[in-house]
C-alpha cells in the first residue's frame, strides 16, 4: 500500500501541470476564433474531467474498493 501511495505522490503533480499547461495553451485560440471556439472548449472541459478523475475519484474508488476486499 506503501508504493502505491509513493507512485500517487510522484505523478500527482507531472500529470497536473501537463493538463495545466494544455488548457492555458489551448484557452487563446479557443477565445479568439469562433471556428476553434467548440473544439477548444471540448478538449478543455474533456482535459480538466479526465484530470480530475485520475487525480482524485479512480485513488478514492480504488483505496475504498481496495480495503473492502482486504
Amino acid at each position: 500500500m506503501v508504493k502505491r501511495i509513493e507512485g500517487c505522490k510522484a505523478r500527482f503533480v507531472p500529470v497536473l501541470l501537463t493538463s495545466i499547461t494544455t488548457i492555458f495553451g489551448i484557452l487563446p485560440v479557443t477565445l479568439k476564433d469562433e471556428f476553434w471556439a467548440g473544439l477548444g472548449f471540448s478538449v478543455i472541459f474533456g482535459l480538466f474531467t479526465a484530470t480530475f478523475l485520475t487525480l482524485f475519484i479512480i485513488p478514492i474508488l480504488y483505496s475504498l474498493f481496495y480495503r473492502r476486499h482486504a
